[in-house]
């Protein structure tokens, strides 16, 4: 099991551990979003924005990318 430290790490990371890692913090990020948009609405109101919460919504979900289950490793590596 130990031959390789890249071994070793795949033993306790295994590939159904990235799937549900990635699943999970897609969930969270939709779970939450409603949260962070009025947040965000509300910080550039007070600097004086003039923008729409439905504006900032629409800004935020296209800039945001579902998380990749391969992506879990870049952010461990």
């Amino acid at each position: 099991m130990a031959e390789s430290p890249i071994r070793l790490f795949f033993y306790f990371m295994p590939v159904r551990l990235w799937r549900c890692i990635a699943t999970e913090s897609n969930r969270y990020y939709h779970q939450h979003l409603n949260e962070r948009v009025d947040r965000m609405y509300a910080a550039q109101q007070a600097r004086g924005d003039e923008t729409t919460r439905d504006a900032v919504l629409l800004k935020e979900t296209k800039q945001h990318k579902k998380i990749e289950p391969h992506e879990i490793l870049h952010c461990i590596g």
